[in-house]
């Protein structure tokens, strides 16, 4: 190394620790290795289980609500008056009670941010079940006409599984109905039976809504809609029902944006409980004749459907995997 060089070196080393305050020791430079915090892992498990949705319970009471609400629909049609119409009511009170619980049931899917997947599978059924619901209050506004030698039917028909489940059900219904009485009874005090009582303010997906006093009625009494709700296992279905083609019909049958009300009345003039659609017989008859066996089995197959899908989504909230 050059003289020159050489002393430049040592002037300059000999300043930099000059400049350095005593006891201050020099930077020591480390290998620096970035820590990595990992994100809330999300199983594959609950991302792609219907089962986790925070819509399921809601969900489930809600399908539990609607197909009590039929049952009662169907008892009302084997009864005759006064029980008739009171079982009508208290179908539109059951279907009244389901349309809370499905807004709550909404709400609750809207908070499932973490499968869009599952979200759009629980809006489907949703929108399925206030479709049903529309088409239910439809019929139970024109009036459900009393059949009451259906009842017969029900008790005789040995062979059909669909009315021996009817017959238990029915027996069910009329432990649960008892809980409806004094708020259906209420109902005749001051306003007729052709005027439902307007739901209350929609409640907390915790605490459904209590129904509202009728005008000119007496306050009704309080009916949590779990104690009224049938609590039964699914429906006999038919050998030939294919379950994964019942449960596709569900998707197919929710009407496209703008067409439910088109769904509604096309649901409504091919229903069994419509008027029109009583078979034509001698009014001297009617009450003992027996039906058509083409109209049985078609009665038969329209209740058994409507139970069916019901019982289908239901089992689906605790086994479906949307991915």
């Amino acid at each position: 190394m050059k003289p020159l060089v050489l002393i430049s070196t040592l002037f300059l080393f000999a300043g930099l620790i000059y400049a350095t305050p005593a006891g201050t020791p020099l930077p020591e430079f480390k290998s620096i290795t970035p820590k990595v915090e990992d994100a809330p892992k999300v199983s594959q498990e609950d991302i792609c289980s219907v089962k986790h949705s925070p819509a399921k319970a809601q969900t489930k009471l809600a399908m539990e609500g609607f197909r009590t609400g039929v049952l009662y629909m169907f008892a009302s049609l084997i009864n005759a008056e006064p029980t008739h119409a009171e079982l009508s009511q208290a179908a539109n009170w059951q279907m009244d009670q389901t349309i809370e619980i499905l807004k709550q049931a909404q709400a609750m899917n809207k908070l499932d941010t973490k499968s869009p997947l599952r979200k759009k599978w629980f809006s489907i059924r949703l929108k399925w079940l206030h479709f049903k619901i529309k088409v239910a209050k439809g019929i139970i506004g024109f009036g459900i006409p009393s059949w009451p030698w259906l009842g017969d039917i029900v008790n005789k028909v040995k062979e059909s599984k669909i009315f021996k489940w009817l017959q238990t059900q029915t027996a069910k219904l009329k432990e649960k109905f008892e809980s409806l009485k004094t708020y259906i009874k209420s109902w005749f005090g001051g306003s007729t039976p052709e005027t439902p009582a307007t739901p209350a303010t929609p409640a907390t997906p915790e605490t459904p809504a209590t129904p509202a006093a009728p005008a000119g009625g007496a306050a009704p009494a309080t009916v949590p809609i779990q104690d009224t709700i049938v609590r039964t296992g699914p429906g006999p279905l038919d050998a030939t029902i294919d379950k994964a083609k019942l449960a596709e019909a569900i998707e197919k049958e929710v009407p496209a944006a703008g067409q439910e009300d088109a769904a509604v009345k096309a649901k409504l003039d091919k229903s069994i409980f419509n008027k029109n659609n009583i078979p034509k017989r001698s009014l001297m008859k009617a009450h003992v004749q027996p039906l058509d066996d083409a109209f049985v089995a078609k009665l038969q197959k329209q209740i058994e459907t409507e139970i069916a899908k019901t019982d289908i989504i239901i089992e689906q909230l605790d086994t479906a995997k949307v991915c």
